[in-house]
């Protein structure tokens, strides 16, 4: 309960204290008084008046000035909180000073433009201050804004000015990953933009893996229904498909039991799997003109002579060189 209610409803209920002398509010003056704030000073406005009445404590202001001289408000504020509950049942909504709807000259439009521009910078690891968007409104919208109305126009839109931290929280992309997204993102459009009877079919390929008793944790029952369900995961079958726009591609799935029951799909996999399902049941079921979709992983990645002089016997070696340089 707050210092000033307790302090009013001591002196309302003890006659004895000292003539009603004005204390130092704690309160900071300027804020805007909360919703349990307001309550209080309702409550200790009833304490006062029914004091009053009843004739308990002799008081020669009324209880308006004397609510506003102990709660730290103004007599203004005190009646507009006793009007707004006694003809409305609730004390008055909280209101932020100053005219919130007020015009800005820094035009609307401009606003994704400035939130792009901030977090460019962020993900660049760059810092990124008003002087820096008054340039940028500068040079691509011919506005000419001075530093203050800068930050006043970034705090309306909900930018806070705070300390930058000395380790980045989210992992930032390297230039060589952006550039591989930035040339698959060309690559795609450039196929959309084609005539429809030239453009190619998107195939998209994926590998992954899933226990054998597997099933979702949650179901609809009626009284006395239950189901069952196997403590252990069991056995891990893996499989390679294609999908396309219109489903998956027909005759292109390969499922095998996985080898190892921890780790993620990619580690069911090699080199030998990928490449004899890609000849044997990809490759023939394929439409004419398509464009195959993979990503990066290790398996996808191994070059038609993957050779490793120093993991090689001594026999490979010779063999390998003879068939090289045709000796």
């Amino acid at each position: 309960m707050d210092l000033e209610f307790v302090l009013c409803l001591q002196l309302s209920r003890n006659p004895d204290m000292p003539h009603w002398k004005s204390v130092e509010s704690p309160r900071k003056r300027g804020r805007p008084l909360t919703y349990e704030e307001k309550w209080m000073v309702y409550y200790a406005f009833e304490s006062f008046e029914r004091n009053k009445a009843d004739g308990s404590v002799i008081v020669v202001e009324d209880p308006y000035a004397v609510t506003s001289s102990y709660i730290g408000v103004s007599r203004t504020t005190v009646a507009n909180i006793v009007k707004s509950v006694r003809e409305r049942g609730r004390v008055p909504q909280l209101r932020f000073p100053g005219n919130r709807n007020q015009m800005t000259a820094i035009p609307v439009s401009t606003e994704a433009r400035i939130r792009e521009f901030v977090f460019e910078c962020h993900r660049e690891g760059a810092i990124c201050n008003a002087k820096h968007i008054a340039a940028l409104l500068q040079d691509e919208f011919k506005l000419d804004m001075q530093d203050r109305t800068m930050r006043r126009h970034l705090a309306r839109m909900g930018f806070v000015w705070s300390q930058t931290k000395k380790q980045t929280r989210s992992l930032r992309e390297s230039s060589r990953v952006r550039q591989q997204r930035h040339d698959y993102l060309y690559e795609i459009r450039k196929n959309q933009r084609l005539p429809s009877a030239e453009q190619y079919q998107l195939v998209y390929l994926a590998e992954s893996f899933l226990p054998h008793h597997y099933g979702a944790q949650f179901s609809w029952f009626s009284d006395g229904d239950f189901v069952e369900r196997s403590a252990g995961k069991g056995r891990r079958w893996c499989f390679l498909h294609a999908l396309m726009e219109e489903g998956l591609l027909v005759g292109a799935l390969r499922m095998f039991e996985a080898k190892k029951s921890q780790g993620d799909s990619h580690q069911q996999f090699d080199h030998q799997v990928f490449q004899q399902w890609f000849q044997e049941q990809l490759l023939p079921h394929l439409p004419k003109r398509c464009l195959i979709v993979m990503d990066r992983c290790p398996f996808h990645m191994v070059g038609k002579d993957s050779i490793i002089p120093q993991q090689m016997r001594k026999v490979e070696l010779q063999v390998h060189y003879r068939t090289l340089f045709d000796f």
